[in-house]
């Protein structure tokens, strides 16, 4: 049972997770895969902290969690509504205390080490001289909190900052530029500020104008600016915008799905991919792609499907999944309800009998087929359920393997359709082609049922890497990419110091 702290702390979670309603069912699917499975402990260090804190409150129900953050966002929709977008809001639910043991480690307010008395000083310190040097547009002096003045505080080695939305990046940056020049006696001409596009970087100059006085200032520009200034030709591919790289991925895409040359290993592909999804990652899906809440219901599903009573023009019923449904007044635990066509429940089928009893009786209950989990492990289920749902009055029709295709054929194309562009977009960042991708799933996964599927991916790669050179053109990742190869050459960089080009390497 989950108590009213727990739910708090997956509301605010949810509210966090700003794409959970379009990508629940792909990035997130990931996500909480790696999460239970240990791999993976937060994408960030304040998801990691707050992952923490949910599971310290859920105790023992842990591994439910994404059941749990189902049920929380169905239930407390517009409290996540509400809390979403509120950084600080957010935070404060995280910040609540909990019931911990005893540490011998003194631990700040953020869950950070606390700092020893020599490094508070230097901390208040650089927050003293910010509040006194660095005025922001509203008339008041920027003075940064403390973990914003570590960040200024930070040696000249290579650091990595990760920081939420709204929670002055800008500014941190700019006053750390400022500290080094003004403070540190840092050259200006040998900073380089890199922003993602054209109005961040006017952002930073306007403050970096403000708060680094003189004519020598440090360099601000976009990646892709930087990356013309490195290369030979200045960038003289055209590259794509982001619209049209995204654009052209699904066309490669859409051509590989409609070649009738590869409709054979298509099917195979998507159709193991339906097969092997759920289970092993703590995520249940049923071949429709249904969430369901363990591996028995997703057997009982698709056993369903084959019997043609769902999903397909020849079915007068429809399968769903109910939670606490009452039939013939009785308290149904998980349960699969038939439900016709206006909506009513004809016939339920209840997996919560206790293991070790007798076997089921229906009789007395005309409307509940009395199952056990177990029954569904056993290799002849598909023949004695039908012979139940026969006696029940359901009528069944075994499907064959193009009846099934064409229950799945649309929902398992879009969903490889939308996985093949994110693997492209990522594939594509890591400088990856086709058989890259292959080894690093073998590495790292090697389930034989996604070879196939991983092997389509990795031919429409190669087809995008093609088509991009057929086009002369390249998008972002494969300019960045050819910077980074010039940057580390001896090619000059044209307007910016020898010695920022140098600091890269």
């Amino acid at each position: 049972m989950v108590d009213a702290r727990a739910t708090r702390l997956l509301i605010a979670l949810l509210a966090g997770w700003e794409s959970w309603e379009t990508t629940r069912e792909t990035t997130y699917a990931r996500v909480l895969a790696g999460i239970l499975s240990g791999r993976r402990v937060g994408r960030n260090r304040t998801e990691a902290e707050r992952l923490g804190i949910v599971r310290a409150a859920l105790g023992d129900e842990w591994r439910k969690l994404p059941e749990l953050l189902d049920d929380a966002y169905a239930q407390h929709r517009d409290d996540i509504a509400r809390l979403r977008g509120d950084a600080e809001a957010i935070a404060a639910v995280f910040d609540t205390p909990l019931t911990r043991a005893p540490s011998s480690t003194p631990t700040a307010a953020s869950g950070a080490p606390a700092l020893d008395p020599a490094e508070a000083a230097r901390v208040r310190e650089v927050q003293d001289w910010c509040a006194a040097n660095l005025p922001l547009d509203d008339g008041r002096m920027f003075r940064p909190d403390e973990a914003q003045a570590r960040v200024i505080l930070a040696g000249e080695r290579h650091t990595l900052v990760t920081a939420r939305a709204g929670s002055g990046k800008t500014a941190t940056m700019v006053a750390r530029v400022a500290h080094l020049v003004r403070v540190r006696g840092a050259d200006p001409g040998a900073i380089l500020m890199l922003a993602f596009n054209a109005s961040a970087a006017q952002q930073l100059r306007e403050r970096v104008a403000r708060w680094v006085p003189g004519s020598r200032q440090p360099h601000v520009r976009t990646f892709d600016a930087f990356a013309r200034a490195i290369l030979p030709d200045g960038g003289a591919m055209r590259l794509l915008a982001e619209g049209e790289a995204a654009r052209e991925v699904a066309d490669v895409v859409a051509r590989f799905l409609a070649d009738p040359r590869q409709a054979g290993r298509v099917r195979t592909a998507l159709g193991l991919h339906a097969a092997a999804v759920g289970g092993a990652d703590g995520v249940a899906h049923t071949l429709r792609g249904e969430r369901v809440a363990s591996a028995s219901e997703r057997v009982l599903a698709d056993t369903l499907l084959r019997l043609g009573l769902v999903g397909g023009e020849w079915s007068r019923l429809d399968y769903r999944v109910r939670y606490g449904m009452t039939l013939d007044g009785t308290w149904m635990r998980p349960s699969a309800a038939l439900v016709d066509a206006s909506g009513a429940a004809r016939l339920a089928i209840d997996l919560g009998a206790a293991p070790g009893a007798g076997s089921p009786k229906d009789s007395g209950s005309p409307n509940v087929l009395r199952l056990r989990a177990s029954d569904t492990t056993q290799p002849d289920f598909i023949d004695r359920l039908a012979r139940r749902l026969e006696r029940a009055g359901v009528p069944t029709r075994r499907l064959d393997r193009d009846d099934i295709w064409r229950v799945l054929e649309r929902r398992v194309t879009d969903s490889f359709r939308a996985a093949a562009e994110q693997v492209l977009s990522r594939a594509r960042q890591l400088r990856w082609s086709g058989a890259d991708l292959r080894a690093a799933w073998a590495r790292h996964d090697g389930e034989p049922r996604r070879e196939p599927l991983i092997t389509l991916c990795a031919d429409v790669l190669d087809a995008y890497a093609a088509r991009l050179d057929e086009r002369g053109a390249e998008d972002f990742a494969g300019r960045t990419w050819r910077a980074v190869d010039a940057l580390v050459s001896d090619a000059p960089v044209s307007g910016i110091d020898v010695g920022v080009k140098k600091s890269f390497i």
